[in-house]
């Protein structure tokens, strides 16, 4: 491989802030069209790559945040769950945790006296919280199933494409050049 005669800040300079086309940008650097045109499209590969990762760091974290808040959730739901069950077995310090309980409602600017306390039943929340407890825990396994799953397709695909430009480098290309064109998505997440 030859090694490059021009930067690609001059290259850049060039194409974007002269706005030559790649002929001409290839004429005054003095090589041949082709090589700008390779150069252009290592720069988008490169740009793109960039970009994804500072966008995969973005989704990543928004997950991680979204992990957290599942968890501190599901960490309630578990606390409430304990109290209700003690409370359903009858243990002591649940019973008067449950007598301790405000007395007072306010309405507005008022404040009112409670005479009665009705309380749901107590089996019924447990059952609720249980069903939120369920739910998130399959929430998160579809998160990681999913994550799971983009990260062994993408480590298949790399396999693939190091394989075939083992056998014929020109096939990877076209291979890549068309992954790269079918959709929308495609041209947020180049292939190399």
């Amino acid at each position: 491989m030859r090694p490059q005669t021009f930067s690609d800040r001059e290259l850049m300079k060039l194409i974007n802030k002269e706005g030559k086309s790649q002929a001409e940008a290839a004429r005054i650097l003095s090589v041949s069209p082709a090589a700008i045109c390779q150069r252009l499209k290592e720069l988008n590969i490169k740009t793109t790559r960039a970009i994804v990762a500072k966008e995969a760091s973005k989704v990543v974290e928004s997950g991680l945040d979204s992990l957290s808040q599942l968890r501190k959730i599901n960490q309630n739901c578990h606390e409430l769950l304990d109290s209700l069950m003690a409370w359903i077995r009858g243990e002591p310090k649940a019973l008067q945790a449950l007598e301790h309980q405000a007395k007072m409602v306010r309405i507005g600017e008022s404040e009112y006296n409670v005479q009665e306390i009705k309380l749901t039943d107590p089996r019924k929340l447990a059952l609720m919280c249980m069903s939120e407890i369920r739910k998130d825990l399959d929430f998160e396994l579809k998160l990681f199933s999913t994550i799971y799953s983009i990260e062994e397709s993408q480590k298949f695909q790399e396999i693939v494409l190091e394989e075939i430009g083992h056998a014929d480098p020109a096939t990877r290309e076209k291979i890549i050049e068309r992954l790269n064109s079918r959709s929308n998505v495609a041209r947020s997440v180049q292939y190399r």
